[in-house]
């Protein structure tokens, strides 16, 4: 049995690399592009251990379109693992790019980019959703000095972006709260399949 199964995984390896591949170059950002090497390999052991697991219960008819979904499954199961990090503190980037002007300019300009990028977003919500993520971004972001700068270049005063006192007002600006994300998130993945 164990002999078939090598037999089996050996047959279909380049299959299994080739999908990889095509996966991460669908799918994977240019924010990813360094670590791409490594994410493929990683993706492709994680394929061949799942197949090895399931050839030892059981015998699969249509190997090869079995293969293309675990490694598909196993592709998405790696990006619901791996959460965006997004530093906007100075602190942050002083720690990793002090030996390297060049990289701390780099880190700088990109910070304000996504920082323009999310104004611009946020700005185009209707105006309840709009408030209730300006209090939220106001509440939450590390640099709040930097994204007072962004929305003030868009004359938006996030000085007067609080949570309202009134609880009947708040609970309202909150409910719009998850639609808001929602319409952000899918302007970000529109963002990234045009770039």
């Amino acid at each position: 049995m164990t002999e078939r199964n090598e037999t089996i995984l050996q047959a279909v390896d380049s299959y299994l690399v080739f999908q990889a591949n095509k996966l991460m170059k669908l799918y994977v950002g240019h924010e990813y592009r360094m670590a791409y090497a490594l994410d493929v390999d990683e993706l492709t052991q994680r394929a061949r251990i799942k197949l090895w697991k399931i050839l030892e219960k059981k015998e699969i008819t249509h190997l090869y379109i079995y293969v293309r979904r675990i490694v598909y499954s196993e592709f998405i199961d790696m990006k619901r693992q791996q959460k965006p990090v997004w530093r906007l503190s100075e602190e942050s980037d002083q720690l990793e790019g002090a030996a390297d002007p060049a990289y701390e300019f780099l880190q700088k300009s990109e910070s304000a980019f996504f920082l323009h990028s999310i104004a611009h977003m946020v700005l185009a919500l209707p105006p309840r959703q709009r408030e209730s993520m300006l209090c939220l971004l106001h509440e939450y972001i590390d640099d709040a000095a930097q994204l007072r700068a962004v929305f003030c270049a868009y004359h938006v005063d996030l000085e007067t972006a609080c949570w309202p006192v009134d609880k009947k007002e708040k609970r309202l600006l909150v409910a719009s709260l998850s639609v808001a994300r929602h319409k952000l998130a899918q302007k970000r993945d529109q963002q990234k399949r045009v770039c």
